[in-house]
């Protein structure tokens, strides 16, 4: 609104959503930035993958930030990557090498499966039932490979998942393990969004499974 005080906008903000939002609401989001530059803010953009800082999944967000003119003392910049492709250089130093991605197996390391007793000691750490033909269409998929007919995807151990899909009602499937011919609880979920194992997700599987899903993995967060 334009009869907002300027004393009572905060100093700065932060906002995320899919990458594709500039893609899909190019005038929306086009209006969007002159308004909130018409309050005084300096605006920035940007878009970044959660692979680039250290958790094991593709995951790109958009990122915008805003800061009031009067309150900017240096430029804003988003972070650079940390982690990258074996041997990678950094983009502005090339004697800087990167460190290499963190991958799906490293992240579900010491995990035990659901179905043992140990899978009790962790949070979130339970199977759903699957039915002997789900369990049968799940051995046919491989590792790095989704099937588009049955929505099903199993990452591969040595590398990235792709971004974690929530769904939109108590139908929602996580992705199969890397190893077991099951889908995934939220644990090995929150796992690959680097959460702490001491994060307790409230809910049913369902609900734990989109809240790790619609959430910014931490080490990309944390970045920027």
């Amino acid at each position: 609104s334009s009869d907002v005080c300027s004393s009572d906008l905060p100093r700065g903000f932060l906002f995320e959503n899919v990458p594709s939002l500039r893609g899909m609401c190019t005038a929306g989001f086009e209006e969007l930035l002159r308004r909130l530059k018409s309050h005084g803010y300096c605006i920035y953009h940007n878009t970044l993958a959660a692979s680039d800082f250290g958790a094991p999944t593709v995951r790109q967000r958009l990122f915008v930030v805003g800061l009031r003119t009067d309150n900017v003392t240096r430029c804003f910049e988003f972070p650079a990557a940390t982690h990258g492709a074996r041997g990678e250089k950094t983009l502005f130093d090339s004697n800087t090498e990167l460190k290499p991605y963190w991958t799906v197996g490293q992240a579900l390391e010491g995990l035990p499966d659901v179905k043992t007793p140990e899978a009790g000691c962790h949070l979130n750490h339970t199977g759903r039932f699957h039915r002997p033909e789900t369990i049968e269409h799940m051995m046919t998929v491989p590792q790095g490979v989704a099937i588009k007919q049955s929505y099903r995807y199993r990452p591969a151990l040595g590398g990235l998942c792709r971004s974690l899909t929530a769904g939109l009602d108590s139908s929602t499937k996580s992705y199969i393990h890397p190893v077991y011919h099951r889908e995934m609880s939220v644990r090995e979920y929150a796992r690959l969004h680097c959460f702490p194992d001491t994060w307790d997700f409230a809910g049913t599987h369902h609900n734990g499974i989109k809240q790790v899903a619609n959430a910014v993995p931490i080490p990309l967060g944390k970045a920027v």
